[in-house]
């Protein structure tokens, strides 16, 4: 069985030139496929999230997250996205998605679920 990493996202800014943490977890990630950006106080999901299209796995849990912006039907790789306890409203539609496996919303604001 292969070994996964899980990169998450520090507060702490990398050594590299300076750049802020986010830059570097979305460069180990876009090598592992696995991101986590769970309980980081995000209200929005960075955009620079959605041009890492090689992510398997995204685990957005436990921030504000009211809502996911319709980039999120790039990420063509994606298996898992864990979007729980966040006050989503609305997500954007799925249907690029193709290789989705496991969506958790538990723990959100959703009135409908997309197609």
């Amino acid at each position: 069985m292969k070994k996964v990493r899980v990169y998450r996202m520090g507060n702490a800014k990398s050594k590299k030139r300076g750049k802020p943490a986010l830059d570097a977890s979305l460069a180990r990630a876009q090598k592992s496929g696995v991101l986590s950006l769970s309980a980081q106080t995000l209200k929005k999901v960075p955009i620079k999230v959605f041009s890492a299209t090689k992510l398997r796995l995204l685990d957005l849990s436990n921030n504000r997250i009211s809502t996911i912006d319709e980039a999120l039907g790039q990420l063509v790789a994606l298996q898992r996205l864990i979007l729980s306890n966040n006050v989503i409203l609305e997500l954007p539609p799925l249907v690029t998605l193709k290789k989705l496996k496991e969506l958790r919303v538990d723990h959100n604001k959703l009135a409908t679920l997309p197609e």
